[in-house]
């Protein structure tokens, strides 16, 4: 069974490019306005919300997932330079390095 991972944001057209980088697993894409109903269709392994995503809305996010999807990961992408203080792992968009982001997935995933 391939890892499933629900990414979530306003920019669908971002979110279609980060799913093709994570190619290797399963991924969902939802905007904003279906998150509720992802919760409620499947499990997820793991959780990533978009730099596109309003702090506030993280936040509300995130306790609905902790609640719905107890034994997910959760990371949340910022912009370069942006500090969001979610309580959940941050990663920061480095142009420079496009992988790096599939890398930062990747050991999120792995076994502890």
């Amino acid at each position: 069974m391939k890892t499933k991972i629900l990414l979530i944001g306003e920019d669908l057209n971002l979110q279609r490019t980060r799913a093709m980088l994570l190619s290797e697993w399963e991924t969902t894409i939802v905007h904003l306005q279906d998150v509720e109903q992802a919760f409620s269709t499947q499990r997820y392994q793991l959780i990533i919300l978009c730099q596109s995503v309003a702090e506030s809305t993280a936040r509300e996010i995130i306790a609905q997932a902790k609640v719905r999807q107890p034994e997910a990961k959760m990371v949340a992408v910022s912009r370069v330079g942006e500090d969001r203080q979610l309580g959940v792992p941050g990663y920061h968009v480095d142009f420079n390095h496009p992988h790096g982001f599939v890398d930062a997935v990747a050991e999120l995933l792995a076994p502890a």
